[in-house]
């Protein structure tokens, strides 16, 4: 799984991906840039399919495709058309459907027919059932509330009433698909869940929306939720006590050619359990179901190497494996 993939520039990790001939690969949104900084500091939307095309055309991708059984994706703002842009961008239409050409949705699919671009399939027989929810954090999503004052930068939380990031719609589906029989949900998010301090995109702008993707998951009693992120050109491995009775750990990919090379500092984030500050990454997980206690592994890559690794075990991602307590 990675996000941020800039079509215009080399893409070498892919040998590294290749190399572990995954048996599916997340696109985690930003899959290609379909926009353009103009020196003004406007934004240009550029040709859907004339930038898929670019991406189709690179030799390590041709690659991915011709060995990986399945590849699926969610957009972010780049690939939708605008930087940061919500469900006021005017192209909402021409941009999905170049998405779905680029990966091969049909048209009389549910998804494709769907005001917006979310999905779930389940993959693997019962007992090893991986749910893949793909959630579509831009079509609906309010616009953002920014930061006011002398050299002010980036967006506040917003607690009113009426914003969303999913819309009322996507709502009810995600409950009734999270009530789906599967052992693991991989829940993918293009924008950070967990993270809160930082001054970008993420759900934290939008307090309100975020206790209810939390309420929501409570609500179904949601077993083996994992949440995977991309968007912030860095890698992130966090992990919350949301009340479900199990840890909730959010997997941030990013990027997989946008990154810094060089040391930064790290962005704030109290829910950070392990990073990678700089360098281009993606992330990797396994499930080794022949355990009587499957492990899972997620990892963040720069290579062949694992930079970041956490196990965890399938029991400890159901309710009652840790206590109750107030979340601060």
């Amino acid at each position: 799984m990675a996000s941020c993939f800039n079509q215009d520039q080399p893409m070498p990790l892919w040998d590294a991906v290749n190399a572990l001939k995954p048996e599916a690969f997340l696109f985690l949104g930003d899959n290609v840039y379909a926009d353009r900084r103009e020196s003004d500091g406007t934004w240009t939307t550029l040709d859907f399919d004339e930038e898929y095309a670019k991406m189709n055309a690179d030799s390590g991708y041709a690659a991915l495709k011709k060995q990986t059984p399945t590849i699926l994706g969610v957009w972010d703002d780049h690939d939708f058309g605008r930087n940061d842009a919500g469900v006021e961008f005017e192209k909402k239409k021409e941009a999905k459907a170049a998405f779905n050409r680029f990966f091969g949705i049909a048209e009389t699919s549910e998804r494709a027919k769907r005001d917006g671009n979310y999905d779930s399939v389940i993959l693997g027989p019962e007992g090893k059932r991986i749910q893949f929810i793909m959630l579509d954090t831009r079509s609906f999503r309010s616009s953002l509330k920014r930061a006011e004052g002398e050299n002010a930068r980036g967006y506040v939380p917003d607690d009113s009433a009426d914003k969303t990031v999913l819309g009322d719609a996507q709502w009810a589906w995600l409950e009734k698909t999270l009530q789906e029989p599967a052992e693991v949900r991989l829940l993918i998010s293009s924008i950070q869940v967990a993270s809160e301090e930082h001054i970008f995109e993420k759900w934290a702008n939008f307090p309100r929306e975020r206790e209810k993707l939390f309420g929501v998951l409570n609500k179904t009693k949601a077993a083996g939720v994992i949440i995977l992120s991309g968007d912030r050109h860095l890698g992130d491995l966090s992990v919350m006590d949301v009340g479900l009775g199990y840890p909730l750990y959010d997997l941030t990919a990013s990027a997989f050619n946008r990154s810094s090379l060089d040391f930064r500092m790290p962005e704030p984030n109290r829910h950070r359990v392990a990073g990678m500050v700089y360098g281009n990454n993606f992330g990797y997980l396994t499930i080794d179901w022949n355990m009587d206690d499957p492990e899972i592994k997620l990892q963040l890559r720069d290579g062949e190497e694992p930079v970041v690794q956490q196990k965890i075990r399938l029991n400890w991602l159901q309710p009652g494996k840790i206590r109750p307590r107030i979340r601060n």
